[in-house]
Protein backbone atom coordinates (compact mmCIF):
# COMPACT_ATOMS: atom_id res chain seq x y z
CA UNK A 1 0.00 0.00 0.00
CA UNK A 2 0.70 3.33 -0.67
CA UNK A 3 1.24 6.29 1.96
CA UNK A 4 -2.22 8.02 0.75
CA UNK A 5 -3.95 4.37 0.41
CA UNK A 6 -2.86 3.89 4.34
CA UNK A 7 -3.61 7.13 5.35
CA UNK A 8 -6.92 7.23 3.79
CA UNK A 9 -7.54 3.61 5.27
CA UNK A 10 -6.58 5.07 8.93
CA UNK A 11 -8.84 7.88 8.42
CA UNK A 12 -12.27 5.94 7.82
CA UNK A 13 -11.45 4.20 11.41
CA UNK A 14 -10.51 7.53 12.65
CA UNK A 15 -7.40 7.62 13.13
CA UNK A 16 -5.63 10.58 11.47
CA UNK A 17 -1.85 10.31 10.93
CA UNK A 18 -0.94 13.63 9.19
CA UNK A 19 -2.84 16.57 10.52
CA UNK A 20 -2.35 20.40 10.50
CA UNK A 21 -1.54 21.17 13.77
CA UNK A 22 -2.27 24.74 15.65
CA UNK A 23 -0.93 25.36 18.92
CA UNK A 24 -2.62 28.43 20.37
CA UNK A 25 -2.96 29.17 24.48
CA UNK A 26 -6.57 28.91 24.94
CA UNK A 27 -8.11 25.05 25.37
CA UNK A 28 -9.97 23.66 23.17
CA UNK A 29 -12.61 21.02 23.38
CA UNK A 30 -14.50 18.53 21.40
CA UNK A 31 -17.59 19.16 20.80
CA UNK A 32 -17.83 22.71 21.30
CA UNK A 33 -17.84 25.34 18.62
CA UNK A 34 -15.65 28.10 18.67
CA UNK A 35 -15.15 31.49 16.33
CA UNK A 36 -11.16 31.98 15.28
CA UNK A 37 -9.69 35.41 14.10
CA UNK A 38 -6.65 33.89 12.05
CA UNK A 39 -4.05 36.30 11.52
CA UNK A 40 -1.23 34.79 12.43
CA UNK A 41 1.26 34.28 10.05
CA UNK A 42 2.15 31.09 11.44
CA UNK A 43 -1.37 30.00 10.83
CA UNK A 44 -2.63 32.24 7.92
CA UNK A 45 -0.61 29.77 5.60
CA UNK A 46 -1.70 26.36 7.00
CA UNK A 47 -5.58 27.57 6.79
CA UNK A 48 -5.61 28.38 3.50
CA UNK A 49 -3.80 25.17 2.46
CA UNK A 50 -6.25 23.16 4.34
CA UNK A 51 -9.25 24.98 2.87
CA UNK A 52 -7.86 24.50 -0.43
CA UNK A 53 -8.74 21.01 -0.03
CA UNK A 54 -11.57 18.97 0.21
CA UNK A 55 -13.80 18.87 3.46
CA UNK A 56 -13.56 17.85 6.09
CA UNK A 57 -11.53 20.36 6.84
CA UNK A 58 -9.45 18.70 9.97
CA UNK A 59 -7.02 19.59 12.07
CA UNK A 60 -5.53 18.66 15.74
CA UNK A 61 -5.01 21.51 18.09
CA UNK A 62 -2.37 21.51 21.02
CA UNK A 63 -2.37 23.59 24.01
CA UNK A 64 0.31 25.84 24.12
CA UNK A 65 1.50 27.68 26.87
CA UNK A 66 2.39 31.39 26.02
CA UNK A 67 0.49 30.78 22.59
CA UNK A 68 3.01 31.41 19.49
CA UNK A 69 5.47 33.38 21.03
CA UNK A 70 6.52 29.75 22.40
CA UNK A 71 6.63 28.71 19.15
CA UNK A 72 10.83 28.52 19.03
CA UNK A 73 11.17 28.10 22.47
CA UNK A 74 13.02 24.40 22.62
CA UNK A 75 11.13 23.22 25.88
CA UNK A 76 8.11 23.16 24.74
CA UNK A 77 9.20 21.56 21.28
CA UNK A 78 7.07 18.34 19.96
CA UNK A 79 9.23 16.03 21.51
CA UNK A 80 8.71 13.33 24.29
CA UNK A 81 11.05 14.77 27.15
CA UNK A 82 9.47 18.58 26.34
CA UNK A 83 7.20 20.46 28.48
CA UNK A 84 4.58 20.38 25.31
CA UNK A 85 1.38 18.84 25.39
CA UNK A 86 1.45 15.49 22.82
CA UNK A 87 -2.26 15.37 22.72
CA UNK A 88 -4.94 17.28 21.91
CA UNK A 89 -8.03 17.99 20.29
CA UNK A 90 -9.46 17.04 16.86
CA UNK A 91 -10.65 20.20 15.33
CA UNK A 92 -12.98 20.85 12.15
CA UNK A 93 -13.82 23.91 10.44
CA UNK A 94 -17.78 23.71 9.80
CA UNK A 95 -17.68 27.85 7.94
CA UNK A 96 -15.10 30.31 6.77
CA UNK A 97 -15.89 33.79 6.41
CA UNK A 98 -12.76 35.87 4.96
CA UNK A 99 -12.44 39.81 5.86
CA UNK A 100 -10.58 42.46 4.54
CA UNK A 101 -6.99 42.61 5.78
CA UNK A 102 -7.22 46.18 7.93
Amino acid sequence: RTPVVATRDAARVGVHLDLPATRWSVAMLPHHRTVLNVFQPQYTLLFEKLLAQPQPWLYAHLQLPGGIKNLDNPDYELRPDSSAALHGTLMQVVAVQREADS
